[in-house]
């Protein structure tokens, strides 16, 4: 029997760049229910949404057309919420936030996996100290991955590089983190794959952290 999970975008779906990859993560005995927070929102609405230039609070999230929009993460949270309670309703065993941004208060009736979560459980086990490197997708984030995680005992050096982007941008932030001396890599987005992980651990020879690879590990544990 297929384990159903909820796969919630924060924006529009289908999520060609997160879902057909968790597929393949998860394997045949699992089967992905897309909702995303913005569909059926109109562009004009979108636009009302969007994030001022100097606001912190923000989340990077794919729309029906393939670009991006940076949407204020507080005015996005009602609608991310009414996405999961769909997914809930419609039968899913546990559902699956597509964002590493972090959304206060979220809740469901069946278990709720937040990538950020996630990553932030693992980075605090591998580097509790040291100098962590982070990819971010914009340079508008820099700023709150700083704020996210850097400790008083880890360093963290952060750079950005969108995971649609030119390959060469990845290749820049690996040689970015090879030359601050990280001793591990976050990708501070769902949207990076393995193949990009790939590329920059080949340059900085550190183990680099891929929030797609954990949430498909957690949803294996939840759900067997």
């Amino acid at each position: 029997m297929s384990r159903i999970v909820g796969a919630v975008s924060t924006g529009q779906t289908p999520r060609p760049d997160i879902v057909p990859a968790l597929r393949e993560l998860l394997g045949p005995d699992f089967e992905l229910l897309e909702r995303g927070a913005l569909d059926g929102i109109s562009q004009q609405q979108i636009d009302h949404l969007a994030a001022a230039d100097d606001d912190q609070d923000t989340v990077v999230t794919r729309v029906f057309d393939g670009t991006f929009a940076v949407i204020n993460t507080r005015q996005l949270t009602p609608l991310v919420q009414e996405a999961i309670d769909e997914a809930v309703d419609l039968g899913t065993q546990a559902v699956a936030l597509l964002s590493t941004t972090e959304f206060r208060g979220l809740h469901a009736d069946v278990p709720l996996v937040l990538p950020l979560s996630l990553l932030m459980e693992n980075v605090n086990k591998l580097l509790p100290s040291g100098s962590l490197g982070v990819l971010v997708a914009l340079p508008t984030l820099e700023q709150q991955a700083v704020n996210r995680w850097q400790t008083s005992e880890r360093l963290v050096q952060v750079t950005y590089a969108s995971p649609s982007g030119d390959p060469r941008d990845i290749e820049r932030a690996g040689h970015f983190f090879a030359y601050h001396k990280v001793d591990a890599v976050a990708l501070n987005g769902i949207s990076y794959t393995r193949a990009q992980a790939k590329i920059i651990g080949d340059i900085v020879k550190k183990p680099v952290v891929i929030p797609k690879v954990l949430l498909a590990q957690r949803l294996r544990e939840i759900l067997g």
